[in-house]
C-alpha cells in the first residue's frame, strides 16, 4: 500500500509562495540544495526552522503553509510600535523581576547584555514573530 504523501500540500504551497513551478526553482529560491529536497520528500518532512524562516522572509502565515488553514498571510506590524513604544518595551524589560522563572531570568540577563541596536532588532523580532502567529 502506497504511504499518503502529508509534504506534498506544503512543497505546493511554498512552490505558491515563490511562484515557481518546478522543484529545482523552489530549491533556489529557497537555498537548498536538492539533495536536502530530497530527504525532505523522503523523510515526508520538513525541518519546522525552515518554515519559520519561509513566514518571516514572506510575510507568510506559519500556520497556513503549514496545513492551507487560516490566512495565508501575516498582518502586517501594527504601526503603533514607534520608537516611543519600544523604548517602553525596554524600560519594562529592564525593570522585569526575573526571580522564580529560570527562563525569563536568563532572556532578562541576554537582553541586558546587548547594546541598544540589538535590543531595538530583538524586540522587533519577537514582536514580529507574536504577530504571524495571529
Amino acid at each position: 500500500m502506497a504511504k499518503i504523501k502529508k509534504i506534498q500540500p506544503i512543497i505546493d504551497r511554498l512552490m505558491l509562495i515563490y511562484e515557481v513551478d518546478s522543484r529545482l526553482d523552489l530549491c533556489q529560491k529557497m537555498d537548498v540544495p536538492t539533495g536536502t529536497y530530497d530527504t525532505w520528500i523522503n523523510r515526508d518532512a520538513i525541518p519546522k526552522k525552515k518554515l519559520i524562516k519561509v513566514a518571516n522572509e514572506k510575510k507568510v502565515n506559519l500556520s497556513w503553509i503549514e496545513t492551507g488553514n487560516g490566512p495565508q498571510y501575516t498582518f502586517p506590524e501594527p504601526n503603533f510600535f514607534t520608537e516611543e513604544t519600544m523604548a517602553a518595551l525596554k524600560k519594562q524589560m529592564a525593570q522585569t523581576p526575573c526571580d522564580g522563572d529560570e527562563r525569563m531570568a536568563k532572556i532578562c540577563k541576554a537582553f541586558a547584555l546587548v547594546d541598544e541596536d540589538k535590543q531595538d532588532r530583538l524586540l522587533s523580532e519577537v514582536l514580529s514573530l507574536i504577530t504571524s502567529y495571529y
